[in-house]
């Protein structure tokens, strides 16, 4: 276990330190503004503190160049390091300020991950009902992006999040169509 931890440490590192490379090489604002929030993600599993460094500074960049994609990507990035750490109350402020900008632009996977980081939090902090919304609001974006994993994905914790509530007709209901929606789509991991 623990060479294997090293080994994924080291991997981590070694993506970590790509990416930072790749960021000295971005020829515009944008692109710089989308590799810090890569670079946020890898270094989530290295150090919680330096994936909000990252996320902050793609925030920033992204303001002072007036990127909607990135302000939102930005929030939503902060957000799900804030989460990470523990800190759900200021998570849910940055994940709703990304998901306001979010839903005023076309749906994409982007969006639907911010509204899955949404309902995650709920389902953490026990506030199932608002979980459950959440995840209805992921369902009609994976209907709209017509993305039968994603669909998958939702109808799973639809199913999670009615078991939890005591709901377990209608958990079993969701669940069984989480499976048949990856079946479907020949995604059988989900």
């Amino acid at each position: 276990l623990i060479l294997h931890s090293f080994c994924f440490a080291q991997k981590n590192k070694s993506t970590l330190d790509s990416l930072l490379y790749r960021y000295q090489l971005a020829s515009s604002a944008t692109e710089r503004v989308n590799k810090l929030i890569l670079i946020s993600k890898s270094a989530l599993n290295i150090k919680n503190d330096s994936a909000l460094y990252y996320s902050n500074k793609a925030l920033t960049l992204s303001e002072k160049i007036k990127y909607t994609i990135g302000i939102a990507a930005s929030n939503n990035a902060i957000g799900f390091d804030l989460l990470k750490k523990g800190d759900l109350k200021s998570a849910l402020v940055y994940l709703k300020k990304s998901y306001s900008i979010g839903k005023k632009l076309s749906p994409s996977g982007a969006v639907l991950y911010n509204i899955f980081n949404i309902a995650d939090l709920y389902e953490e902090k026990g506030s199932y009902d608002s979980s459950y919304y959440f995840y209805k609001q992921a369902l009609e974006y994976s209907n709209q992006l017509n993305s039968a994993k994603y669909k998958g994905d939702c109808y799973q914790n639809l199913g999670e999040v009615t078991r939890l509530m005591g709901k377990f007709n209608e958990s079993i209901d969701y669940f069984f169509q989480a499976v048949k929606t990856y079946e479907s789509a020949n995604h059988l991991e989900g």
